[in-house]
């Protein structure tokens, strides 16, 4: 992990394997307080992929496909994404 308290930038170049992971690692930025930003780039064209990559997991995870539909509901979200998150 990160130990750095002055993180002000978390930039995910696609999404996240599962919320928790991403509430985990956006949470690294601004842990001093100061302003801090969390980026996520996310196409629909890599809801393809991430839902192929999810199917063939699921079984030995024990995952759901509501948790899949859940974090690209998340992905897709307009807005504040730490609101998302805190709901």
């Amino acid at each position: 992990g990160i130990n750095n308290p002055r993180v002000r930038l978390v930039m995910h170049y696609s999404a996240p394997g599962n919320i928790d992971q991403y509430y985990q690692q956006c949470g690294r930025a601004g842990r001093d307080g100061a302003p801090a930003e969390c980026v996520l780039l996310w196409s629909d064209r890599e809801l393809f992929v991430t839902e192929a990559r999810f199917n063939f997991l699921s079984h030995s995870a024990g995952k759901t496909r509501a948790e899949f539909l859940g974090l690209a509901r998340f992905a897709n979200a307009v807005g504040c994404r730490r609101a998302a998150l805190v709901r």
